[in-house]
């Protein structure tokens, strides 16, 4: 898809994963939810779902931005930073008038916040008296937020939209689904070089930095791309305690290592643990891991796509 830079005219080739129509068949999907929940206007706080909505794939969640999905309009609004602005043109499937930046006068600023720009954007909609959605338990959608927001546009209606988008997520596509197949391949792939490296006398943290190697370059045939979260790895008693994470000293005869990974493709992840025993298992450990295997084995036919 070309895109028009507005500051040399010239087109841009937009970096989209997925075909318009495609996107727009998620819009509809999300709509839908709106409407059966009474919510005009849908404001999406959480990268995950910006994602998924346009396309939009930079790292700049750090700073303020927003994604409004509004009943009565066709597409979505990307809001966010001038600055990563450029990277709404680059990725997002709408068109040059539906990125909407604010200037760096905002950020880190005590005199101003970019929700307030938000609010404008709002007001000059015309859905200042809406029933505006907005995601209240998410990670990204902070007190502050909502203050502003709600004094801000204190005729509007504010109601929690946490989870609306994520729940339309999980019908994925096929090309989704493609992508999940690949990032299982390289899941796989970091988790075997990971256990190749692992044995006694090397350090936690190469073992480690070989499975990100893996799991950034990915494949021959296609590579990865940055995980949501850090491996988990634990080495002997602190297996027992979840989510920690390696440390730079040697493994020894004996020990056990449990790594908790994932292998992803165009920000589609697909997990996988494995547990590590440096020596030669115990009666018990064999029984356990063999009730696992059972239980993985027997609940496996179940797990079919849904009609």
């Amino acid at each position: 898809m070309n895109k028009t830079d507005p500051n040399t005219a010239k087109p841009r080739q937009a970096r989209m994963l997925f075909e318009t129509s495609e996107y727009l068949h998620r819009l509809a999907r999300v709509k839908a939810r709106m409407a059966k929940a009474g919510i005009d206007v849908l404001l999406v706080a959480g990268p995950a779902n910006q994602f998924y909505l346009t396309g939009y794939d930079g790292w700049s969640f750090y700073t303020p931005q927003m994604v409004v999905v509004a009943l009565a309009e066709d597409e979505p609004i990307w809001f966010g930073r001038k600055m990563d602005a450029v990277g709404a043109e680059f990725t997002v499937f709408m068109g040059h008038d539906r990125i909407v930046p604010y200037d760096d006068s905002y950020v880190a600023s005590r005199e101003k916040h970019p929700i307030q720009a938000l609010v404008r954007l709002i007001a000059d909609k015309g859905w200042d008296r809406a029933r505006i959605g907005v995601e209240m338990d998410d990670y990204y959608y902070t007190a502050r937020w909502h203050q502003i927001l709600t004094s801000g546009l204190p005729n509007a209606a504010f109601v929690d939209a946490f989870l609306l988008v994520n729940w339309v997520r999980l019908r994925k596509s096929d090309r989704e689904v493609e992508y999940m197949m690949q990032a299982g391949k390289i899941s796989a792939a970091a988790m075997q070089a990971a256990l190749d490296m692992a044995e006694p006398g090397v350090r936690q943290c190469d073992v480690i930095a070989e499975l990100n190697r893996v799991t950034t370059a990915g494949t021959p045939e296609f590579g990865g791309t940055f995980t949501c979260k850090p491996p988990n790895a634990m080495v002997g008693e602190y297996c027992a305690a979840p989510h920690l994470s390696w440390t730079d000293a040697v493994l020894k005869p004996n020990d056990m290592f449990y790594i908790e990974q994932g292998g992803v493709r165009h920000r589609y992840h697909a997990p996988l643990s494995r547990c590590l025993y440096l020596g030669r298992p115990t009666d018990a450990m064999t029984h356990v891991a063999a009730v696992i295997a059972e239980g993985l084995n027997a609940v496996q036919p179940g797990i079919v796509p849904k009609p």
